[in-house]
């Protein structure tokens, strides 16, 4: 009993002067991975698959998302929860990590052909249209260049300020500007969403900073202008139609076409010549007429 009693104060005597604690790590692991059918880009730069990113205690990340020209984002699993909802115009968020998190993005075919036998198939889910408009430096058209868009997957050349882009899918998109001599001038993200709620296109800046374009369901085309800032970022905006005056259309129109016609303003000439020669003479043969009736 007594050599119990010892014991017991001797290990209470030892809790007091220990300090138990927890170690808090100060920085979470973002696993990223995907399979093949789009990328993964965070501030602008590519993560490739299997990428670990180092983030602070409690801080925010953003992970934008380009799907290739023939497919789409089927599923987005985090720490293998399906967080496919979460998705907003092409890009993931977390906010107040404080745990490692593994993110898994799944991409399919738009058409299906890459159902694994035995699923049904989807109806293809991808929106495609036109784009073109103008792109200026500042106030001025830019003369030439190329328009890069996801990382050079798809691309327009722009002649006289402006581009014309066959195809372009609806979700999240990288734009890279470059001038005349092959130089980057501007690059910026922005989003493209189709919308039954929409009648015409609206184009806003989210509190994040992507510039988006909304257009309605259906849309064929879009006009938008590519403007570069001094700080090499890109505002987009609607492209307005020019109202031309009428001396403004049919004096070039009218030009051109006698350029083109060299002998019309020769054959012009010997009229108008005839016509002053001929309509003197024909008054003064009536009138001789007439005096002598």
């Amino acid at each position: 009993m007594s050599l119990l009693l010892v014991m017991l104060l001797s290990f209470s005597v030892f809790a007091q002067e220990a300090q138990l604690s927890t170690v808090v790590p100060g920085e979470h692991e973002i696993t990223v991975v995907y399979n093949e059918g789009g990328i993964v880009l965070m501030d602008g730069e590519l993560v490739p698959s299997g990428s670990v990113i180092e983030i602070g205690r409690f801080g925010d990340i953003r992970l934008d998302i380009i799907a290739d020209s023939d497919a789409h984002l089927k599923k987005v699993y985090v720490n293998g929860e399906d967080k496919t909802d979460d998705m907003l115009y092409g890009q993931l968020t977390l906010e107040n990590v404080n745990t490692d998190i593994e993110v898994i993005f799944d991409f399919e075919s738009c058409d299906g052909s890459d159902t694994p036998e035995g699923e049904p198939t989807h109806e293809d889910p991808c929106v495609r249209m036109a784009m073109s408009g103008n792109v200026f430096r500042g106030d001025k058209l830019l003369p030439g260049g190329r328009l890069e868009f996801d990382l050079g997957s798809n691309s327009a050349e722009i002649k006289n300020g402006k581009y014309s882009l066959s195809e372009i899918k609806d979700g999240y998109h990288q734009v890279t500007i470059y001038d005349d001599n092959g130089a980057v001038i501007g690059g910026d993200g922005f989003s493209i969403a189709v919308s039954n709620s929409v009648s015409k296109m609206k184009i806003e800046r989210l509190p994040n900073g992507t510039q988006l374009i909304t257009v309605p369901v259906g849309t064929k085309e879009i006009n938008v202008d590519f403007i570069v800032n001094d700080d090499m970022s890109v505002t987009i905006k609607e492209t307005q139609e020019e109202e031309e005056s009428i001396i403004d259309t049919i004096i070039p129109n009218t030009s051109a076409f006698l350029r083109e016609n060299p002998m019309i303003p020769t054959g012009i000439a010997v009229v108008t010549v005839f016509m002053f020669i001929l309509i003197p003479l024909f008054r003064r043969k009536r009138k001789d007429e007439e005096e002598e009736a």
